[in-house]
């Protein structure tokens, strides 16, 4: 601030906040779309790029997931959009499915690139006959895993719910990272389905190579052992790709 405004202006305390209304009509119909429908293979995993959405407040690129796959593709790690200048817009997020998934990325709308490419290199992903966890309460053990990485290190009883922790160890380069493993749904051995409950949470001190996940569930008569659906998991295929969007 300079100097012969400070009088007029004063700083006040604390945390300066400013609101800004974006009015979205103004850019309605500002969308540019690139129809691209072209498959790829990652470790024998396909997915195709269907289209990419580019409007002034960002880019949308959209992905459909080929549903013949052996394993369950979670999400693209290290997904890049690029220019023919290698400049990169930066990724922000992603609607994930099943089936399909939309990743969001800055807009390079209005400097418009002569081309566009969306790079990638690792599928976060898991082969689909280990997409369960099951537990037996009584003795407290892990009766199936997709590997030794998910420990569960306690089961507490409460007058309503029993809470179990489980730790999961993480790659190297995923020390940053946290989620929940777990889907809220779960079922017993005998196919009954449950919910657990809001009290469910994932944590991790900065100094840990794994991140905790707690689970609440409600307390019950359960028919044989708990089986608990994993929806995401520090688990890797690679292999480079560049798709042509522009």
């Amino acid at each position: 601030m300079p100097e012969r405004w400070k009088n007029e202006y004063p700083k006040p305390d604390g945390v300066w906040s400013v609101t800004i209304d974006l009015d979205r009509e103004l850019f309605m119909g500002m969308n540019q779309t690139f129809d691209v429908g072209e498959t790829v293979q990652v470790q024998g995993q396909r997915f195709v790029v269907r289209r990419a959405v580019i409007h002034p407040l960002g880019a949308t690129v959209e992905i459909g997931i080929d549903p013949d796959n052996s394993m369950n593709i979670f999400s693209f790690d290290r997904l890049k959009l690029v220019n023919e200048k290698g400049e990169e817009y930066r990724n922000y997020g992603a609607a994930l499915g099943e089936s399909q998934q939309s990743v969001y990325f800055e807009s390079p709308y209005f400097s418009m690139p002569e081309r566009l490419y969306l790079e990638g290199s690792r599928l976060k992903a898991l082969d689909k006959d280990q997409l369960e966890v099951e537990i037996d309460l009584e003795s407290g053990e892990i009766v199936r895993a997709p590997d030794d990485r998910i420990v569960l290190d306690g089961i507490i009883e409460r007058d309503d719910r029993i809470v179990l922790e489980f730790r999961i160890g993480l790659p190297s380069d995923e020390q940053q990272t946290l989620y929940h493993v777990f889907a809220s749904e779960f079922r017993d051995s005998a196919g009954n389905a449950y919910e657990s409950s809001d009290g469910s949470f994932a944590r991790k001190r900065s100094d840990e190579t794994f991140m905790r996940n707690t689970i609440e569930i409600p307390k019950m008569n359960y028919e044989g052992n708990l089986l608990f659906q994993i929806r995401q998991y520090p688990s890797f295929i690679e292999e480079p790709f560049r798709i042509r969007i522009k």
